[in-house]
């Protein structure tokens, strides 16, 4: 029997302009040690969406359902007859600009013992959309305009000629995606997805304290610590949106959150091989608001603690290289480790989605074969690692259910990757 059936049409035109101008100079030539920049930079951005989606359904013929033969047959029928051109007032289809305005001054100063740069740059950001929706809708037009002042102080101390001390402070910031501020909505299998137009940009100040070890010129070790401190921190979370039923995925501004840990980075040369290895620690926490599922099926709010979304506490990353400049060959083959952390936040209490840990080793090698040609090679996923999601809730079913192998979680998501590859030429002009 022919069924009802939807269609969806997307187009999206982006457009980029930037310029930007740096300047140089020492001022003064009784400290020729001191260096002064200055420069600026515009950049603007219009990206135009155009979203339609149409809902047909089949035509009853003679007061029967039609037998499906094949497409060129089958008759259909626009959902609404007053309107065949889909959904034209969607928020979905917008005009969206964002203009950033940037400036900043910097002081260098280079002693043989020490080096010290103090930089201060101001950013102005203007945002605006405009959707298809009708005059009288919430959120057809918006709009927002911010400016930031970010500071920025590094310090080198040079022990010698192979150990150097690094420490430096500096604010940063990170703004909504275009799509995010866009009050645009999205049907889902299990949630609708929407924007938020009050969705808020995240500063960060950042402390990072570092000591660096050059043996060689090619090898290395790193070792750091850093610490972060985020206001209104993005994140996106499934919560309730009208009716208990109704849930939808939506980017939200949280609480302050506090992100520090270290990281170790070495890499070192045998001739030709050589291994590299990185590991880092972090520790995220941010506390936000929670819905508490009671015996007598209503909600209460508490409070719950947990890491930042998709911040895992530990990743690492560990590498077998090949390098011979003399016969233009490089190959490396690399093993990734990301430790669990969460994919997905829910508005319930201990029910975020997590994904387990990750293991992915890939190859790649290139050759040069003619003075600007190189050949090259790259297979990743070697592992065919599956891909896991749990919630982490006791599995309290006395038989387990197909692919339920622990007690202390519930599997809510797999899904298996093969190996993919990717064989090219390259010519450099």
């Amino acid at each position: 029997m022919l069924k009802d059936m939807t269609r969806k049409w997307l187009r999206t035109n982006d457009r980029n302009l930037e310029v930007k101008a740096d300047l140089a100079f020492h001022p003064f030539s009784s400290f020729p040690l001191l260096e002064v920049a200055v420069g600026g930079m515009y950049r603007h951005k219009n990206r135009e969406n155009y979203y339609n989606e149409y809902t047909l359904l089949a035509q009853v013929v003679n007061n029967e359902h039609q037998e499906y033969t094949h497409i060129e047959n089958a008759l259909y029928d626009f959902k609404n007859p007053l309107d065949g051109r889909g959904s034209i007032v969607s928020p979905n289809s917008y005009d969206s600009q964002e203009d950033i305005m940037a400036y900043y001054g910097q002081l260098r100063y280079n002693h043989p013992k020490y080096e010290i740069i103090i930089g201060v740059r101001n950013e102005m950001t203007k945002s605006r959309y405009s959707t298809a929706m009708p005059e009288h809708a919430e959120g057809k037009y918006g709009s927002n305009s911010y400016s930031d002042l970010l500071p920025s102080v590094n310090l080198k101390y040079i022990i010698n000629k192979t150990r150097h001390i690094r420490l430096s402070y500096y604010r940063s910031i990170c703004r909504p995606g275009f799509f995010e501020v866009i009050p645009y909505n999205i049907e889902g299998e299990y949630f609708n997805e929407w924007g938020n137009p009050y969705i808020k940009h995240t500063v960060a100040d950042n402390i990072d304290l570092r000591y660096e070890i050059f043996p060689t010129g090619v090898d290395q070790i790193l070792f750091g610590f850093f610490y972060k401190n985020l206001t209104n921190p993005i994140e996106y979370v499934v919560e309730k949106a009208g009716t208990i039923n109704n849930l939808v995925l939506m980017p939200r501004n949280f609480d302050n959150a506090v992100n520090y840990g270290a990281e170790l980075v070495t890499t070192k040369y045998f001739r030709n091989i050589g291994i590299s290895f990185n590991y880092t620690f972090t520790q995220s926490n941010i506390t936000t608001n929670k819905l508490y599922y009671q015996p007598d099926y209503t909600n209460k709010e508490v409070k719950e603690t947990r890491p930042l979304q998709g911040q895992s506490k530990h990743i690492g990353n560990a590498s077998l290289l090949y390098r011979n400049q003399k016969a233009g060959m490089n190959a490396q083959i690399s093993g990734v480790f990301t430790g669990r952390r969460i994919s997905s936040l829910s508005a319930y209490e201990g029910m975020d989605y997590w994904q387990g840990d990750y293991i992915q080793m890939d190859f790649s090698a290139e050759k040069t074969i003619f003075h600007n040609a190189v050949v090259y090679v790259k297979i990743n996923n070697l592992l065919s690692t599956p891909l896991l999601e749990f919630v982490n809730k006791p599995n309290t079913q006395g038989n387990f259910v197909p692919m339920q192998t622990e007690r202390h979680r519930m599997l809510v998501r797999k899904e298996i990757y093969r190996p993919t590859y990717q064989i090219g030429l390259r010519i450099i002009i």
